[in-house]
């Protein structure tokens, strides 16, 4: 079958299918799928448990064969072939976050385009896109000499424990595609470290409690401390947060709470973002209620913060194909004197990660900080000679309509890293209107929202890839 003859059954199928696409997305995006405590038979919680069981169901009801991996993971094949072609989505989320104009777990269509809610861009509807592509693949008998699995996944905000899981009772695929980034393809990733630096006996000082972040793979909105008023000069604080607008500050009888706002923003994207741990660690400084050994530590973490290319702990590095290591600290927890700082670093493809988890030890356990739940996940990097890369880049720059795209490499992280042979495609279209800037609406954002019209023009993007990948894997 040619590609002119398939995009016009595409084109004939994908109208019709509209409303029902909707309709599975809201039993997706209705699931708070947020990682919670572990419990027998669920290990990423309730809501990931919830939410796979709910996409195996809507598979099984298209007539896919379904399987679940323990509820780390589930698929749904279409085909019989022990060789496969792979897509692997994800289905959990990060939380919500305050400041929503519609319900985060209901999906909200303005301007009969825009549809609104957690997991809309990231990364469930991008999944579905996916799904129905094989669904449109199944529906017309189109042969195929290799199955195609589809993946839900349910721990890759977390650091991606989901797919070795997968690995150890399931074949790989060929060649897998992860529809979780941007048209055309990332052929490579940054390496992703991820660790918590503690101090057990903190230095006596006026500050109580430190909390802010949601995620450890976001830069933070929102902190707060506590902080004992008895200790302070609480008129001039009150006076200093009257100078900025990022500050409030709530007085009781014993105690202040001084809270700091930043921007929300991917951990792979911190450049020009206010870190609100960070501007709550400055603004505390500058309010000068701290002395001795207390000053010197919280000086060190603003400094540490505030630094996200890492040349504060000697990691800075860069090179030619994915650019420079960027640095966030992401959520904060200080209560009786214990602290908890996590940490997110990007590193480049090139880069000696031995060298920098080295450099990382020697400078914080110098501090008197240890360094707990440490993770690398290492680079992707898949060569520009694969021939799938030519075909995938040759079918986006045909039905997107341009010229210049290139293969990309992600500064974020993708299940791709976790996998042989494979690839981040889509669903995000180049050039994408942000309606709200930088600020909101997307990934791990307030008010995220994916693009109808680009997520039906995915399913044509997946089926016509599923269908030409075949012939020549």
């Amino acid at each position: 079958m040619t590609r002119e003859n398939l995009l016009k059954m595409l084109d004939s199928w994908i109208p019709g299918k509209k409303q029902e696409f909707l309709d599975d997305l809201e039993k997706l995006v209705s699931i708070r799928s947020v990682y919670s405590t572990p419990a027998p038979d669920k290990p990423y919680g309730e809501g990931c448990w919830n939410v796979l069981h709910e996409a195996l169901k809507i598979s099984g009801e298209y007539g896919f064969k379904i399987k679940n991996y323990d509820n780390y993971c589930g698929s749904a094949t279409l085909g019989n072939s022990d060789e496969s072609i792979g897509i692997f989505g994800h289905l959990d989320v990060v939380p919500e976050g305050d400041g929503w104009a519609t319900d985060p777990y209901r999906i909200a269509v303005k301007e009969n385009n825009y549809i609104f809610g957690r997991g809309t861009a990231d990364n469930k509807a991008p999944a579905l896109v996916a799904l129905y592509a094989m669904r449109f693949l199944k529906e017309h008998d189109i042969p195929l000499n290799h199955s195609v699995m589809m993946v839900f996944g349910c721990d890759e905000e977390r650091g991606m424990s989901d797919i070795p899981q997968f690995l150890a009772r399931e074949k790989a695929p060929v060649f897998s595609l992860v529809p979780d980034a941007k048209y055309p393809l990332g052929h490579a990733e940054k390496g992703i470290i991820e660790f918590s630096m503690t101090q057990s006996h903190m230095p006596a000082s006026p500050i109580m409690e430190m909390h802010g972040g949601i995620a450890s793979n976001s830069v933070p909105d929102h902190a707060f401390a506590i902080i004992d008023k008895r200790m302070v000069d609480a008129e001039a604080i009150s006076a200093y947060v009257n100078t900025d607008p990022r500050l409030s500050l709530e007085m009781s009888m014993d105690s202040l709470k001084l809270e700091s706002t930043g921007d929300l923003r991917h951990a792979s994207r911190p450049q020009n973002a206010v870190n609100a741990i960070e501007h709550l660690l400055s603004s505390i400084l500058a309010m000068k209620i701290l002395s001795g050994e207390a000053l010197d530590t919280f000086k060190y973490l603003q400094q540490f913060i505030l630094d996200y290319s890492g040349k504060f702990v000697k990691i800075a590095c860069s090179d030619d194909i994915s650019g420079s290591l960027t640095l966030v600290g992401s959520i904060i927890h200080l209560k009786n004197q214990e602290l908890s700082l996590s940490v997110n670093i990007r590193y480049p493809v090139k880069a000696d990660n031995h060298h920098i988890i080295s450099q990382l030890y020697s400078e914080l356990t110098k501090q008197g900080f240890a360094i707990e739940n440490f993770s690398d996940n290492q680079p992707l990097f898949v060569p520009l000679e694969h021939p799938a890369i030519d075909r995938l880049v040759d079918i986006t720059s045909d039905l997107l309509q341009m010229d210049d795209l290139e293969p990309l490499v992600l500064e974020g992280g993708t299940y791709a890293r976790k996998l042989p042979n494979a690839v981040s495609f889509g669903v995000t279209v180049p050039g994408r209107i942000r309606l709200f800037g930088m600020e909101k609406g997307g990934a791990h954002q307030v008010d995220e929202y994916g693009d109808l019209k680009h997520l039906l023009l995915g399913i044509k993007i997946y089926a016509t890839a599923l269908y030409e990948l075949d012939q020549i894997l």
